[in-house]
């Protein structure tokens, strides 16, 4: 083996050393100078080494100086070539190469040969044998379970409009009246109308217009009925009172009221029947007031 060694500026080749019978050979040249360096090498035979600047040979080796006077050795034989270490462990698999191109189509092999042979043509229809002797009627299975309901069919069209039928019973009657003067106490008829057969409902008003002196209670009170006055109960249809209390006043005032009746009659097939509407006051006064009736087709 050979090493070189830069000492200051010098350069020093090292191929082997004869020292001491050690069988090691060293030859050496330097330039530049008569620097020189410290070497250590085994006591019991080996390589050289240079220490460490500053750093001393160790207890098993010896040290050398070399230099440019350093006489040069004979350069020993070449050493036998050292066995073949050991192979070692397989290192890792390479990364996976680009895929290559597409091999050319091959050549279109030849077809092969069919395994059956052509179906052959129809044969002729035979003739049409005797119709054979008619069988005994078999017995009457029994009846089978009911089915199902199938689903409802489509709608059928619209049937033509039926005929126009009678016009029912209808009508609107009305009777107003001007303002009357009544006594205290005494009945008005105030409106009436004549109705003939049929159900009627009625809507009536009575208006009062009356005088009052000091502190009294006035009632005005209005009633239909039919038939023949305010004093047959059998006619009673319906009515109504309502109060009008007055606060004494050293003077007369004038007192407005007014009350409404509703209600309904039926008057039978073939008959008519006078609706009125009576009013009475009790202090007196003007009154007046309207009759409206109603046929229709019945009272439900």
């Amino acid at each position: 083996m050979s090493r070189t060694i830069s000492i200051r500026g010098a350069v020093v080749a090292i191929a082997a050393l004869a020292l001491t019978g050690m069988g090691v050979a060293f030859a050496a040249g330097a330039t530049g100078g008569s620097s020189t360096v410290t070497a250590c090498y085994p006591k019991s035979g080996g390589d050289l080494r240079i220490p460490a600047s500053g750093k001393k040979c160790g207890r098993s080796e010896r040290s050398v100086r070399l230099g440019a006077d350093t006489a040069a050795g004979l350069v020993g034989a070449s050493g036998s070539a050292g066995a073949t270490g050991a192979t070692g462990p397989a290192g890792p698999a390479g990364p996976a190469g680009p895929q290559g191109p597409q091999g050319e189509t091959g050549a279109k092999g030849e077809p092969g040969t069919i395994g059956e042979g052509p179906q052959g043509p129809a044969g002729p229809r035979g003739a049409t044998g005797p119709a054979g002797p008619g069988g005994p009627a078999g017995a009457r299975g029994a009846t089978g379970a009911t089915g199902a309901t199938g689903a409802t069919g489509a709608t059928g069209p619209q049937g033509p409009v039926g005929p126009q039928g009678p016009a029912g019973p209808s009508g609107v009657r009305f009777q107003g009246s001007a303002v009357q003067s009544v006594a205290a106490g005494t009945w008005l008829k105030v409106a009436s109308r004549i109705v003939p057969a049929g159900s009627w409902s009625f809507v009536s008003t009575g208006n009062v217009t009356a005088s009052s002196f000091g502190s009294q209670n006035m009632f005005l009170r209005c009633e239909v009925r039919s038939g023949s006055g305010p004093h047959d109960s059998t006619a009673y249809l319906g009515g109504t009172e309502r109060l009008a209390a007055t606060t004494g006043a050293p003077y007369a005032i004038t007192v407005k009221d007014t009350v409404t009746v509703i209600g309904g009659i039926f008057v039978g097939s073939g008959q008519s029947a006078e609706v009125a509407l009576w009013c009475r006051h009790s202090t007196g006064g003007g009154i007046d007031g309207q009759l409206l009736l109603f046929q229709h087709g019945g009272f439900g």
